[in-house]
């Protein structure tokens, strides 16, 4: 055998040497990736368990939301078209107060405000056409100005004696401290209120921060 002739094989030798050693690594490698899936996909099961149990604790949790609501006020023989409210509160102590037939913001955060004013049956007040609509607003004061948050016309159709119109409005707002809120009627006589259909209010939208936090404590 020549010198040549002995260093290709030599050469041979080498490569299936290095061929053979490529093919036993690899399986080693295979086998670590699927490993690390392997750990990989129990930590996130884990982790989406524990999430899930914090969610249910935090629905466990009794929530004490603040909620106002106004009905109106019996005010037969009182002269003038204010609209007078008589107030109910529920864990609203720190949060909202009335003052002078408005609503006081004593914390900043997020409500939901609704509102509803029904028009007495047409057969049941003396209308003319310039009744034929009316209109409530919601307005907000804060710095000693007024604005008006939402405002809603509705038609009376004088032609149905029967018929009840009612305005309705819900929106959420983010109310800041010591601003007020307050309902008015423009060109409306509170003899045209349906009474017992006609409220408005406030509730505290709780945020799951909030929640957590009372969980904690």
């Amino acid at each position: 055998m020549t010198n040549k002739e002995a260093e290709t094989l030599s050469m041979d030798k080498q490569m299936f040497l290095q061929t053979r050693e490529r093919s036993q690594r690899t399986p080693r490698i295979t086998c670590g990736l699927v490993l690390l899936c392997a750990v990989f996909s129990m930590v996130l099961s884990i982790l989406v368990a524990l999430l899930c149990c914090f969610f249910l604790l935090w629905l466990s949790q009794p929530q004490e939301i603040c909620s106002a609501n106004a009905s109106v006020q019996d005010t037969s023989g009182i002269p003038g078209d204010i609209m007078r409210w008589n107030w109910s509160f529920v864990n609203c102590d720190s949060h909202l107060t009335d003052v002078d037939e408005k609503l006081k913001i004593l914390k900043s955060g997020f409500y939901v405000v609704y509102v509803q004013v029904t028009h007495k049956p047409v057969a049941n007040v003396k209308l003319s056409a310039a009744d034929s609509k009316f209109t409530v607003h919601l307005s907000k004061t804060t710095n000693a100005k007024s604005f008006i948050l939402n405002a809603r016309t509705e038609y009376v159709p004088l032609s149905c004696r029967d018929c009840t119109p009612t305005i309705s409005m819900w929106a959420p707002y983010h109310l800041k401290e010591n601003e007020t809120l307050h309902l008015d009627l423009e060109h409306y006589s509170m003899d045209r209120i349906m009474k017992i259909r006609t409220f408005w209010g406030v509730y505290e939208i709780a945020s799951v921060f909030d929640t957590f936090s009372l969980v904690q404590h």
